[in-house]
């Protein structure tokens, strides 16, 4: 488990839009491994984040096709 994170913190579920760091703690990624998923998916033409302003937040649900469809190619 990732030092930051916490051991209670709720997992990821369906219908969540969460602020980066939020999804980034629940997830277990550091902000490496952020940039890494986000630039893969970047190149395979996937977008399941958004800026509002100075934040960014991730649809979990988009996320959750990415992985899904990340698998099974």
């Amino acid at each position: 488990m990732n030092a930051k994170t916490k051991p209670n913190a709720p997992a990821l579920t369906k219908g969540q839009i969460l602020r980066v760091k939020v999804f980034q703690e629940r997830a277990g990624l550091g902000d490496w491994a952020w940039r890494k998923l986000r630039n893969a998916a970047t190149e395979a033409g996937v977008v399941f984040w958004y800026k509002v302003g100075n934040a960014t937040f991730v649809d979990c649900d988009r996320f959750a096709e990415y992985l899904q469809n990340s698998r099974s190619e």
